[in-house]
């Protein structure tokens, strides 16, 4: 079998992902196997380990490198649109002197136009705070800063002012991203309120429109590629072009086909330039040059060619989910045509396709999304051809006739409005019954690499017809999914985990063999930052924690008492969980989050004063404290004793110094191997007698950077310092995470512990 481009291409990129994510070993091996199945002509074999050489070499590493806060004035060009959010604009900024890509940030909450004189491709000069975001602070957590920089962004430069960048100049591609924001423009003006985020959407490739809660629906579902322009939509716009000027008599079919070379990459930047997007415009472009000088390229090579085309242009897009979703899922349907020759038309056929299509992209999505639902497959089947065949094509429609004569546009996206809110209303139905999530947590890329194995040679099977092998190979890929799902409960080892949730507490305690999952504390976003909302902590934070451990039921939710930043994310976690029980004090008090009767009916709540003892799954929590009310919330405070890896654990809440006091008389032989330093190291807490009493070894701290209150108090830190107790800050650390097992157990923390950090 002779070398092909896409197996050249194959190779490239096998060679870059074993570079980028340090696979050398599974990745060879993968790539030796490979060869030894379709390759072995020495020749052939060269090529092709030439091709993982420079793959290998060909992609960048972009290091986390400390970027130094300070003012600075910077030149150079605008090389992307505006990304306009309700509250910044966002640029990307070509730096001339050293040629970095730099974003621009312009932060303004009451007035977000920016001048006409800020365009792709002019030449500016400007003034700004160069910063970098935060990194991610959680096991599980958006990592915006290295998300920039996988694109290649070397800083963020933030301007506080309009004036403070001064651009003159454009290119040519300006007049039409700016005719785009025109149109946008005009067609937010012109449909029913209701019709036009999806026009938005699906014909010019914008999707802020769209509410978040039909964005998570479809996220839900696996379902989220409708609602990226993909090859369908190049396909039916090369349609409906063609069909204008060949068919209606105004073109010759040769000049209705250059019309298409030079309208299809127009329309790929005027949809919003997306991976899929340029994918598809350059794939349709090329196709069309195939065809007029009667070139012979098989899809697959096209598939490959276009590949190689938006990675040599821009390297970093390899990162790009919406690059690897798009040509995993088009590279699996061009391999699988074979097999559709075999099968009866329609519903079979639709079914094959739905399945090859979600289990391409499997192991990425969990990877980055942590679940999925099975039932997805059925979903496909029912709304890819719904919005396929009438959504899509009638979205055109409508963009057509509303720039033609807008009343009209009206009219159609009205009655178009009546019929889909029925569809999208049942579609809600279907997401409140159906509701199967698989929770596999974050996936290792050992296991994707053995799914892929699996997946590439059930595929194999299932073209060639040998029913048995492809069973077998499906079942493979499938038990690959399951055996890391399965892991937690098999494992010794435990682990407690402190969230950096910031200025809350928040402590996740996994037991060995996955006997249950106890939560002590779920803080809230503050009260004072309006602009994060109010469940930013939980979506941020808690929730894609628990996700990527795989956690869908939390056995204990103990809440010490009802402040915002201890129990302020209770009902997001009952609600988005299976929390068997809520636990609090009598005095507890009505909470803000817990004072609707029917979000306890989900979680049976019991009350626990000093003397009693909680056990979980043979794990005792000693409850020390409150015996009675102590007239506060912070003093009303759950005190709980526990075992953990040989190691005696308290956890403290917001108890006073007065209390301290209290259960040191109550429980003369208390002793503590772990502390958790009451109220954020406050100096209202944390007396020198009781850090004697307890002669804890290690001290957590939750504690939000840079917080307003001043937590730690110096005075506390200094105490513990000079009693040698070693101290674990999230505002230093991030999450904290002790591994243990029955004997013994380590710290550990996410961020790296240093001498910068201690």
């Amino acid at each position: 079998m002779s070398v092909r481009l896409y197996h050249l291409v194959l190779a490239f990129l096998l060679g870059g992902i074993c570079s980028l994510y340090t696979l050398t070993y599974a990745g060879a091996g993968l790539l030796i196997w490979w060869l030894w199945q379709f390759h072995r002509h020495p020749a052939g074999l060269l090529l092709l380990g030439s091709a993982f050489g420079v793959g290998s070499l060909f992609f960048p590493l972009f290091p986390d490198v400390e970027v130094k806060e300070e003012s600075i004035h910077i030149n150079g060009r605008i090389i992307s649109d505006r990304d306009k959010t309700p509250s910044a604009v966002n640029m990307l900024f070509r730096e001339e002197q050293d040629e970095q890509l730099v974003q621009v940030v312009y932060l303004n909450d009451q007035d977000l136009d920016v001048p006409d004189s800020w365009k792709h491709g002019a030449y500016c000069s400007l003034t700004g705070s160069r910063t970098m975001p935060d990194q991610a602070r959680n096991p599980g957590e958006f990592d915006y800063r290295r998300y920039l920089q996988k694109q290649g962004i070397a800083y963020q430069v933030i301007l506080d002012s309009r004036s403070a960048m001064t651009c003159k100049g454009s290119s040519l591609l300006a007049p039409l991203i700016d005719w785009r924001h025109d149109v946008n423009t005009f067609m937010k003006q012109s449909l029913h309120p209701e019709g036009y985020p999806w026009l938005a959407a699906l014909v010019l490739g914008d999707d802020k429109a769209l509410d978040e809660e039909t964005v998570s629906l479809f996220r839900r579902w696996n379902l989220s590629h409708i609602l990226a322009i993909s090859g369908l939509h190049i396909g039916l716009f090369m349609g409906a072009v063609y069909f204008l000027c060949y068919r209606s008599g105004w073109l010759t079919r040769e000049h209705a086909q250059w019309v298409l070379i030079l309208l299809i990459p127009i329309y790929g930047l005027v949809a919003g330039g997306a991976p899929s997007v340029i994918r598809a415009s350059i794939m349709g472009t090329i196709a069309l040059v195939i065809v007029k000088f009667k070139l012979k390229i098989a899809p697959t090579d096209l598939l490959a060619l276009a590949a190689l085309t938006m990675l040599i242009i821009s390297p970093s897009i390899i990162h790009h989910l919406g690059f690897q979703f798009s040509f995993l899922v088009t590279f699996s349907i061009v391999l699988s045509r074979p097999l559709f020759t075999t099968l009866p038309s329609g519903v079979w056929q639709l079914v094959s396709l739905s399945l090859i299509c979600q289990m391409a992209i499997l192991p990425i999505q969990i990877k980055e999304f942590y679940q999925f639902n099975p039932l997805s497959l059925f979903a496909n089947i029912l709304f890819v051809p719904y919005f396929s065949l009438i959504v899509i094509p009638f979205m055109f429609v409508i963009f057509t006739v509303t720039l033609l004569y807008s009343p009209a546009g009206y009219f159609l996206s009205r009655l178009f409005v009546t019929v889909h809110q029925v569809v999208i209303e049942l579609f809600t139905r279907w997401d409140a019954t159906f509701q199967f999530l698989w929770n596999v947590g974050e996936i290792s890329l050992p296991f994707i690499v053995l799914y892929y194995v699996g997946f590439f040679q059930f595929m194999r099977s299932w073209i060639t017809q040998k029913l048995r092998q492809t069973f077998l190979f499906g079942l493979l890929s499938v038990c690959v999914l399951i055996a890391f799902s399965l892991k937690p409960y098999l494992s010794k080892y435990g682990q407690v985990t402190m969230l950096d949730i910031g200025q809350g507490d928040a402590f996740v305690i996994e037991l060995p063999f996955r006997k249950g999952v106890i939560m002590i504390d779920a803080a809230g976003s503050p009260v004072y930052s309006d602009q994060l909302g109010e469940n930013y902590v939980f979506t941020r934070i808690i929730e894609p924690f628990l996700r990527s451990r795989g956690i869908t039921t939390i056995d204990g939710l103990i809440l010490s008492h009802n402040d915002q930043d201890h129990s302020g994310s209770a009902r997001q976690l009952i609600e988005a969980f299976d929390v068997s029980r809520v636990y609090t004090s009598p005095h507890f008090g009505r909470h803000h989050t817990l004072k609707k009767p029917e979000q306890l009916e989900r979680s049976a709540h019991t009350f626990l004063s000093a003397g009693q003892t909680l056990t979980i799954a043979g794990y005792d929590f000693h409850v020390l404290h409150p015996a009675g009310s102590y007239g506060n919330a912070n003093d009303n405070s759950l005190v709980l004793s526990a075992e953990l890896g040989k190691l005696n654990w308290l956890f403290t809440g917001d108890i006073s110094t007065e209390i301290e006091q209290h259960i040191l008389k109550t429980h003369p032989r208390l002793k503590a191997d772990v502390l958790k330093v009451s109220h954020h190291g406050s100096q209202t807490s944390t007396h020198e007698r009781w850090v004697d009493h307890l002669n804890p070894q290690a001290g957590l701290i939750s504690v939000g950077k840079n917080n307003r209150y001043g937590h730690p108090h110096r005075m506390v830190t200094s105490l513990l310092e000079e009693k040698k107790v070693f101290l674990f800050r999230t505002d230093r650390h991030g999450a904290v995470q002790y591994r243990f097992t029955t004997d013994s157990g380590t710290f550990q923390t996410f961020l790296p512990y240093n001498d910068s950090t201690k």
